[in-house]
């Protein structure tokens, strides 16, 4: 017996002495793809027991009205595509955004006071928006606090 026919009965035996055949591995493989897709079915029974899951709120800062309203219009449209894209997919970890608009009239001083509004009164989680540079640096205080 040559050199290469001992390493191919050592071969067989490996398969044939029980350690791993195709049948345990093709079931070892089904258990772990049926594991592995239990877990992501957990959250669905969850919400259904307890309802809805709570949406994150998104704030929007745009400028609807004033001089800027055109760009403002433009980036909102893209801002609720986005969003409703994202809810029919399913959300965020399973939870729906929830978009609040603000509309800051192109002005500085009214984008601040709609910031603070947003963040103590809506209580949103994120902030998005930022059309003028002079409206952002009024209200990046508001946000980094």
């Amino acid at each position: 017996m040559t050199h290469r026919d001992d390493a191919q009965d050592r071969g067989e035996e490996f398969w044939y002495r029980g350690k791993v055949t195709r049948r345990r591995l093709i079931g070892w493989s089904a258990a772990g793809a049926g594991a592995l897709g239990a877990t992501m079915l957990v959250p669905a029974p969850w919400q259904a027991a307890f309802g809805q899951a709570k949406p994150y709120k998104i704030g929007t800062l745009q400028p609807l009205s004033g001089s800027a309203a055109a760009g403002g219009k433009t980036a909102l449209v893209g801002t609720q595509m986005a969003v409703d894209r994202i809810n029919k997919s399913g959300g965020i970890n399973g939870r729906p955004i929830e978009l609040i608009v603000a509309d800051y009239e192109s002005k500085p001083d009214v984008g601040r006071r709609k910031a603070e509004k947003l963040v103590v009164e809506d209580n949103i989680d994120v902030h998005e928006g930022g059309f003028l540079s002079n409206v952002c640096l009024a209200c990046m205080p508001v946000f980094s606090e």
